[in-house]
């Protein structure tokens, strides 16, 4: 069994992710189950930003995607895709100065799809934009909601039309573009049978 997640930046880094450290996510994701191997990459995203402000690294935060390969099934689908600071050090990070350097980073759109909504990037304007993305993920989270993952590679930072953009288009598609968005309970309704 795999699960991944999301890991944002608490008061240190993430490397390769010690073996305690990654015990400690799965301990605070409720996740049973041994961690037999797993990969930590690093990206930025819009997605976990707490408010619009004026550096591009409070808007694009920095996070850590985890996947890991557990011995049995996983337990809890429910918070699998909530992100969690981990009070612990991860001994496998250094602190090299470029460390924190978000220009090198990989950006990646996340958007929280409830109902039948994925159906909507299917309109001229927005697969003309998903096409352009580097890598696309659908995944099925919880509450009948799928979680749409959009790859866009190595941007920098001195034009943000194409993130912003992007995660404009997903938006208006009806998606969740943000961790701290609401989304209103009456998209969260599971549909009636024959709909």
């Amino acid at each position: 069994m795999e699960c991944a997640f999301d890991v944002t930046p608490y008061e240190h880094l993430v490397a390769d992710g010690s073996a305690e450290f990654i015990r400690a996510c799965l301990d605070a994701l409720e996740i049973e189950g041994e961690a037999t191997d797993w990969s930590v990459s690093k990206f930025c995203s819009p997605f976990f930003a707490t408010a619009p402000l004026d550096h591009f690294r409070d808007r694009f935060p920095m996070a850590w995607r985890i996947q890991v390969s557990l011995s049995v099934a996983a337990t809890s689908r429910d918070s699998m895709f909530d992100v969690r600071d981990v009070d612990l050090v991860d001994s496998t990070a250094g602190w090299a100065p470029d460390e924190w350097e978000w220009t090198t980073l990989p950006a990646v759109v996340i958007g929280n799809f409830p109902l039948g909504n994925w159906v909507n990037l299917e309109t001229a304007s927005a697969a003309e934009l998903v096409s352009g993305c580097a890598s696309v993920e659908k995944l099925a989270a919880r509450q009948w909601i799928t979680q749409g993952r959009f790859g866009l590679g190595v941007v920098g930072f001195q034009d943000e039309a194409r993130i912003r953009g992007l995660t404009d288009t997903i938006s208006h598609c009806g998606a969740q573009t943000n961790l701290w968005q609401a989304i209103p309970p009456s998209r969260l309704k599971r549909p009636k049978r024959g709909h």
